[in-house]
């Protein structure tokens, strides 16, 4: 009997080395799969990092165009602000010489602002 315990102690023995191993074969398929599963979310981390900076850069690009195309339409308004000023300002220098002649019972001849020829434009005053 004294073998028959020695037979169990190796299968024992035996027994421990299979379920050391196959714990050992669990561990590494963990850590295996963890490993994977980091790479993956930093993989997915790189892809959201790209993506937000394409994002923020777009972005960016509009408001640098949004800005341009603010500083165009204030240029703009600011010229043809300036040109109704300058128009509305002949017109009234016009109307003083007109009523001025008017007054002093004199023709007045001057076409009106903006034309070359009389006040009917067909070339006749």
């Amino acid at each position: 009997s004294v073998g028959g315990n020695g037979y169990n102690a190796w299968l024992a023995t035996l027994s421990c080395g299979f379920l050391t191993t196959e714990v050992m074969i669990m561990i590494f398929t963990l850590r295996s799969n963890q490993a994977r599963v980091e790479r993956a979310e930093r993989a997915a981390a790189a892809k959201a990092d790209a993506a937000n900076a394409a994002a923020v850069a777009e972005a960016e690009e509009r408001a640098k165009a949004a800005a341009a195309a603010a500083v165009e339409a204030t240029a703009a308004r600011e010229k043809l602000a300036a040109e109704l000023a300058a128009r509305q300002q002949a017109w009234e220098s016009w109307n003083e010489r007109r009523l001025a002649a008017e007054r002093d019972d004199r023709p007045f001849t001057e076409p009106p602002p903006g034309t070359t020829s009389g006040m009917n434009g067909s070339g006749s005053a």
